[in-house]
């Protein structure tokens, strides 16, 4: 309602509901006096949508869905929508300098309570929950940054993060599936009894702790060459610094545990791995790993015409200057 209420407001302000037309009349938003009513309802309802604080509590709550839905809604589109329209918003409220601010002050709060969050929680699913709301802190600082590169690290971030948290989802979803348990710590040595989910959690980690050769590793180089160009002071750089650290625990957390550490149970495993559980995973991480090996195949076709249409002209991109 909030949304939708801003979104009215730009509409008789502007005279048009288009969002192209919001992009090309930022000075005359700027200029309303509605500007700064309109500013607060659009970040309400994408704060809300995309669990930011003060309003990360829901998005670990929806962990209770089934796995395929939990990696639907923790990786792909459903929360990320808040953080596509803070990013489109980004042009029309490009004049308004407390715009940018609120979403590094919001992002970076979101980065810091959801990470804490995280090394807190010992359900499988519950973990990689809380994750999922640093990560989306994350995108929304970056979105609050300024200069060309922010626009494709976030869009980076984003195709990176799709791919192997809904890779971990989907493991985790078959590792309770199998052993009828929930929490990380009585789960374990999963590698035998389920080899190639056990690999795809691998291949997963190192995603997400943005190690070679996967596009994580490319997501995260254009992430800090994003906060070094825009030079947005010490706190964003702490919120991404200790974002960066946290997903390497977590990283170790869902992987090495359930599935590298220790042996399982006798009797633990109730149900083995099949192609319907495990292809999904196997093909996300797969995926992930070759657009790390060959990022001609992400970065010029993919990254360049969204990171184009974020910051509203053509925008060459190249891969990080630290692999140039």
């Amino acid at each position: 309602m909030a949304l939708f209420a801003g979104i009215l407001l730009i509409g008789m302000e502007l005279g048009s509901f288009s969002l192209s037309n919001a992009m090309q009349n930022s000075a005359a938003l700027a200029a309303s006096p509605w500007c700064g009513t309109i500013m607060v309802l659009v970040l309400l309802g994408a704060f809300t949508k995309s669990a930011q604080v003060p309003f990360h509590f829901w998005l670990p709550n929806a962990m209770e869905a089934p796995t395929p839905a939990s990696a639907y809604l923790h990786s792909a589109t459903m929360v990320k929508l808040g953080v596509y329209l803070l990013a489109r918003f980004d042009l029309a409220f490009a004049q308004v300098p407390a715009f940018g601010t609120a979403l590094i002050v919001f992002g970076g709060l979101t980065v810091l309570v959801a990470s804490v969050r995280a090394l807190s929680r010992t359900g499988y699913k519950a973990v990689l929950a809380q994750s999922t709301v640093s990560s989306l802190g994350v995108l929304v600082l970056l979105i609050g940054l300024e200069g060309p590169v922010p626009a494709t690290a976030t869009v980076g971030f984003m195709l990176a993060h799709a791919l192997y948290k809904a890779t971990l989802f989907f493991c985790a979803g078959t590792a309770i599936h199998a052993t009828g348990r929930t929490s990380l710590v009585e789960i374990n040595g999963l590698r035998r009894a389920l080899p190639v989910t056990a690999v795809a959690a691998a291949l997963a980690a190192v995603a997400m702790a943005g190690l070679p050769p996967t596009f994580s590793f490319i997501a995260k180089e254009y992430l800090f060459e994003a906060q070094l160009e825009s030079g947005s002071g010490w706190f964003a750089l702490v919120a991404l610094v200790l974002g960066s650290a946290v997903f390497v625990a977590i990283a170790g957390i869902v992987s090495l545990r359930p599935f590298f550490l220790g042996r399982s149970r006798e009797g633990a495993v109730h149900h083995g791995e099949t192609p319907g559980l495990f292809l999904g995973p196997a093909v996300l991480a797969t995926l992930g790993l070759l657009l790390g090996l060959l990022p001609g195949l992400a970065v010029a076709p993919l990254l360049g015409p969204a990171a184009s249409a974020l910051v509203g002209r053509a925008l060459p991109v190249s891969p990080p200057s630290g692999m140039a």
